[in-house]
């Protein structure tokens, strides 16, 4: 994996804590079947949730439904409070 000169493939296993992988199912940037799919196999514990008619920027496109998702992941019995 390589965005921009960032190379998450070397810091994204040492992640050891519940991930949310949000994605843009519209996505033309980074395709994510492929890409999405690589951070779900790379974190060991990890769920990736589509951000639907949504593109590459799920915060500006989508921000109701990012923030009701990242709620919900927080909110979730795999956080610890």
């Amino acid at each position: 994996m390589l965005s921009g000169g960032f190379q998450p493939s070397a810091k994204v296993p040492k992640i050891d804590v519940p991930a949310l992988v949000m994605w843009g199912r519209q996505d033309t940037i980074l395709e994510g079947e492929e890409f999405a799919n690589k951070f779900i196999k790379a974190l060991p514990d990890a769920e990736l949730r589509w951000i639907e008619e949504c593109g590459h920027v799920p915060h500006l496109e989508q921000p109701q439904q990012t923030a009701e998702t990242i709620y919900d992941f927080l909110s979730s019995d795999r956080i610890e409070s």
